[in-house]
């Protein structure tokens, strides 16, 4: 068994190729309280599959009209 899908959790390696985005990105969004739970023990981060889904389901829309301002982190200078 993959080592990311074990007991239904993704890596942040594995979630960020997932979401076609950079794990620097999912570090600067678990600092400013955005994105899916995550869990942290040691230096290990893991998100539940079912964390995720539901991170991604709230943001499914049918179209632009739907998207209400969320709050995002900010770029730091």
């Amino acid at each position: 068994m993959n080592k990311d899908t074990k007991d239904n959790r993704l890596t942040a390696n594995s979630l960020a190729a997932r979401w076609n985005i950079t794990t620097h990105t999912l570090s600067q969004w678990r600092w400013n309280g955005y994105g899916p739970k995550f869990l942290k023990v040691g230096r290990q981060i893991t998100y539940k599959l079912q964390d995720v889904e539901l991170f991604e389901e709230q943001r499914t829309y049918e179209n632009t009209s739907q998207i209400k301002k969320e709050k995002k982190p900010e770029k730091k200078r």
